[in-house]
């Protein structure tokens, strides 16, 4: 949802630049990259994020526990990562695209690099978080479902 509200405001932005003069050289670059980011980090990053989130935890789910279904326990999706941990990493994402694409519109790179490290620490738990759901897969066993 996120990313299609990063994709929207993308759309806006982009509507806006073409059809509004600027005079100022320098304002206009500033917001060309700004208007990049919002497309490269909020869009497409939180698209990709999100989906991961969805297709990792099922196919792992699907591969290890499928069989077991009615037989055994088996967890719940939810369960196959940390969804506070998940939380955090969203806020930590998203905040630094914010702070990126200010630094950005308003010249100002100290705050595109804070806005940087904060979305590379959110990737850092993001691939903790699903580096989690294939250690759930070894703890139950690593077999392959025949078909």
């Amino acid at each position: 949802v996120v990313a299609f509200v990063y994709f929207l405001l993308s759309a806006l932005f982009g509507l806006g630049l073409a059809t509004v003069e600027i005079e100022s050289t320098e304002l206009r670059e500033s917001l060309i990259l700004m208007y990049g980011g919002m497309i490269m980090l909020g869009f497409f990053s939180m698209l990709i994020v999100g989906q991961m989130y969805k297709i990792v935890p099922f196919l792992v789910w699907f591969h290890t526990f499928s069989d077991k279904v009615g037989k055994e326990p088996v967890p719940m999706l939810k369960d196959m990562f940390n969804e506070r941990l998940g939380s955090v990493q969203f806020w930590i994402m998203n905040g630094g695209v914010v702070l990126v694409l200010i630094g950005l519109g308003s010249s100002q790179p100290i705050l595109a690099k804070v806005g940087l490290i904060a979305v590379f620490m959110g990737s850092i738990l993001f691939a903790f978080n699903l580096a989690t759901v294939f250690r759930l897969r070894s703890r139950y066993g690593n077999k392959r479902i025949h078909t």
